[in-house]
């Protein structure tokens, strides 16, 4: 296959990415499944706060290093790939090695001071409490090596287009978490919470790596940790792990801070944001997968032109496509809150405070998603010292709205920091990539973006207007039919405005093509 035909596939993968998309809402299912859960048995507790912070802790950590690699080992392999093909599997290995290192050094840090991690995210957390989380953070911090060796060869898969097993890792951990939580409610013993979380990531590195046996990947412990190619790679890690940890960091803060407002408050801020961030990650995350082997392919052969049209058009989606998303949350924020988290030990104060924290957030989530996407694309054109810049800025922007908010609003002030930096991060990654590119579309970008607006606040009007009146019906029906008038709504208004993105004829080919 010539690179134009293996490029053309990849551009023209609408099916692949609504592949991902649904195994991604699967995923999100059973995380929201695990979620209620949780919610049900040990409601917004201290309890929960423990095992959300100390389970995210290593999680962060992971996700940043996992991005990170993502962000510079694919380029350099798709580069190979390009090239000859024969090279990867040694590069991969010398990787595997290196990362090893790091994530045993993590593993180590985190098992013999467990405090300082605890002290530095939850600072609220003292006595019993704290006593609870370091047992919790010991078991936790064998995760790294797990998610380490699985979230390598999920690159590596990528690079070889290969992109479903890695979207099916939340299922595999979330079955694992939602069997520990009733066990540790029928046990009586609450350590089979993060004891589930461990066993969710060993399954996911057993179920990824026959894969890549099959695409050729064979282990070699004998490959050099030191190469031309990582030291590539090493050029690109701190670059990636800044652009990758800002929101990583900024989540970790933003617990920090909670655990000082109110008991439960990580609780209810994790849950809102999850929430808030629902269609987002599943389109975004999809998206992402499928475009940056593509943007990087485009960078290989040096075909910028193209490059800048796939960004053009996958802005245009998202913009069309999350703004929508993010008008709808808002309006049915108390009706979703309630219909998943409303029993159990979850008070109705809780309901309604997390639901407002909801509404506050969606305001971030076009935002975040451009800035996830473009952050790709900066890198798939090895532009690290931009990316040091663009980061350092965003971190220092999105650590002090939070605290300076929080202040002023509490729990709330959080949440609307959250989204006023991402609606920056997106603009500033945006201005960015403009500059560097020439122009990837300003203006076809701006227009999709106003007639999104105008066809969401209608839409968002028809939803409010209707509520009264169907309030009387059981909650889940009443819900089910105002996303179904706020759907229709939107895609009558983008027909008669013109979005061509939610057309009729861009589903259709979404449908039929093979």
């Amino acid at each position: 296959m010539s690179n134009n035909s293996k490029i053309n596939t990849v551009r023209n993968a609408g099916s692949t990415v609504a592949l991902l998309a649904l195994i991604m809402c699967f995923s999100k299912v059973f995380g929201f499944a695990r979620d209620i859960i949780l919610a049900d048995i040990y409601g917004a507790t201290s309890i929960v706060d423990i095992y959300i912070t100390t389970l995210s802790i290593p999680e962060v950590l992971m996700d940043i290093l996992a991005q990170t690699v993502t962000l510079g080992y694919i380029p350099i392999a798709v580069g190979m790939i390009v090239d000859d093909g024969n090279s990867v599997n040694r590069f991969t290995n010398s990787v595997l090695k290196l990362l090893l290192s790091i994530g045993i050094l993590f593993t180590l840090f985190l098992f013999v001071c467990p405090k300082v991690a605890i002290h530095l995210l939850a600072p609220g957390f003292s006595g019993e409490l704290e006593n609870t989380a370091v047992l919790f953070l010991r078991v936790i911090a064998f995760t790294v090596v797990f998610r380490t060796v699985a979230n390598l060869i999920n690159a590596y898969l990528n690079s070889c287009k290969c992109f479903v097993p890695g979207a099916c890792f939340g299922i595999i951990l979330d079955i694992c978490v939602i069997l520990s939580i009733y066990v540790s409610k029928f046990s009586g013993w609450i350590f089979w919470l993060p004891i589930g979380a461990l066993l969710g990531t060993v399954f996911q590195m057993a179920f990824v790596i026959p894969f890549s046996r099959k695409r050729g990947y064979s282990l070699d412990l004998t490959a050099k940790i030191f190469t031309p190619e990582t030291r590539k790679l090493l050029e690109m890690i701190v670059p990636a792990a800044m652009a990758t940890g800002v929101l990583q960091i900024t989540a970790l803060v933003n617990k920090a801070l909670a655990s000082n407002i109110v008991e439960g408050g990580i609780t209810m801020l994790n849950y809102s944001n999850k929430i808030s961030y629902f269609a987002e990650n599943i389109l975004v995350a999809a998206v992402a997968t499928v475009l940056y082997p593509t943007l990087s392919e485009l960078v290989a052969t040096k075909k910028m032109i193209e490059f800048a049209g796939e960004l053009r058009i996958a802005i245009n989606k998202l913009i069309a496509l999350l703004i929508p998303a993010a008008c709808g949350l808002a309006c049915l924020s108390y009706e979703i809150i309630d219909i998943l988290y409303g029993h159990g030990a979850f008070t109705d104060s809780a309901v309604l405070r997390t639901s407002v924290l909801m509404t506050l957030s969606v305001i971030g989530i076009c935002g975040i998603g451009v800035q996830t996407l473009l952050t790709r694309a900066l890198f798939s054109m090895k532009k690290v010292k931009v990316s040091i810049i663009v980061s350092i800025s965003l971190l220092v922007a999105f650590v002090g709205l939070s605290i300076a908010f929080s202040k002023l609003w509490g729990l709330e002030g959080i949440a609307i920091a959250t989204g006023v930096s991402y609606i920056v991060g997106g603009l500033a990654y945006y201005i960015v990539i403009n500059s560097i590119c020439g122009n990837i579309g300003v203006r076809d970008n701006v227009l999709v973006l106003l007639k999104t607006l105008f066809a969401s606040a209608v839409m968002s009007a028809a939803i409010l207007a209707v509520k009264p009146y169907i309030s009387a019906l059981p909650q889940t029906i009443t819900l089910i039919l105002l996303i179904g008038i706020g759907v229709i709504v939107y895609f009558a208004v983008a027909q008669l405005i013109r979005i061509k993105e939610v057309s009729i004829s861009a589903i259709k080919n979404l449908l039929l093509r093979k």
